[in-house]
């Protein structure tokens, strides 16, 4: 619901900045109808209509729905009015099968990119199920000290072999207390490798001591740090704190910005006793506790 007004120039080094200054239409707000147009998924019936814990899933140009359920590491194909269609892969070490859950990306109308973040494999699969070929890149990943899990998660992969991946770096307690938590941002290509450095992750914990050690409170309102992976290694990052987003080289080099001019509003007393007197009715209709808002 954005009309904006957009400015474009060049800065020192040559980059392209273009910055935007939204206006509010409401008119052109996206709504959601009440009720779902498609529900898949059973409490007692066919394997394939049994989910546990839904990992990735994506809808195709034809209305087709494909879907990774995490807890068999398998990728289930349905039609457009939801009916199972087939279903490949699932855990294991062999060619076909999967050490983790897999990310899945649509590359053609009927060809998914797949990456398996336990076998370090990146594959490209027809929709029936059908390999097409398969690419190991455990040395690239190793030299860089990444393990899937705990230490990190591919955030996208690309059909052209290049892989965005994200990992936590160590906290450290800030001065009164606030300890912000970052992410390192690496590209892996299919000839050389490139870290962004830290990134903040969204997370910032309250320390505070208990039983003679720390423990940390999570806040949700920290900003996050969102990132991309466009065609040959583009690599988009999202700043919310200043709201931009740089667009890089896969060596790095910042080739693009888009800034938008967005107008800080201070939050006053008056709205905080506003937001406060309606916690109790927000609690009651979300199911959660109230001490969970309050925080």
């Amino acid at each position: 619901g954005v009309a904006a007004q957009a400015y474009t120039m060049r800065d020192s080094a040559g980059v392209e900045v273009v910055t935007t200054t939204p206006n509010r239409d409401p008119s052109a707000d996206w709504t959601l109808s009440p009720e779902p147009a498609l529900t898949i998924g059973v409490i007692d019936g066919e394997d394939p209509y049994l989910f546990t814990h839904v990992w990735d899933a994506l809808r195709t140009p034809d209305g087709r729905i494909v879907v990774v359920e995490a807890t068999v590491h398998e990728i289930r194909v349905f039609d457009a009015e939801g009916r199972h269609l087939t279903t490949f892969g699932g855990r294991g070490g062999g060619p076909e099968e999967f050490g983790g859950p897999p990310w899945i990306t649509l590359v053609a109308p009927d060809t998914l990119a797949v990456w398996d973040p336990g076998h370090y494999r990146h594959s490209r699969y027809t929709l029936d199920g059908q390999l097409l070929e398969q690419e190991t890149i455990r040395e690239t990943v190793a030299d860089l000290g990444i393990r899937p899990f705990p230490n990190g998660i591919v955030w996208e992969t690309a059909p052209d072999g290049f892989v965005l991946w994200t990992g936590p770096v160590p906290p450290s307690r800030g001065m009164d207390g606030l300890t912000d938590t970052w992410r390192q941002l690496s590209l892996l290509g299919p000839e050389s490798t490139h870290d962004f450095g830290r990134v903040p992750s969204g997370q910032t914990y309250r320390m505070r001591l208990e039983e003679g050690g720390l423990r940390g409170i999570s806040n949700e309102f920290a900003p996050a740090s969102m990132a991309a992976l466009g065609p040959g290694g583009l690599v988009a990052i999202a700043h919310p704190e200043r709201f931009e987003v740089d667009f890089h080289a896969p060596d790095g080099r910042l080739t693009r910005r888009l800034a938008a001019r967005i107008e800080r509003h201070e939050v006053t007393p008056a709205m905080v006793d506003e937001v406060s007197e309606g916690l109790p009715e927000l609690a009651r209709g979300l199911g959660v506790p109230l001490r969970r808002l309050e925080r």
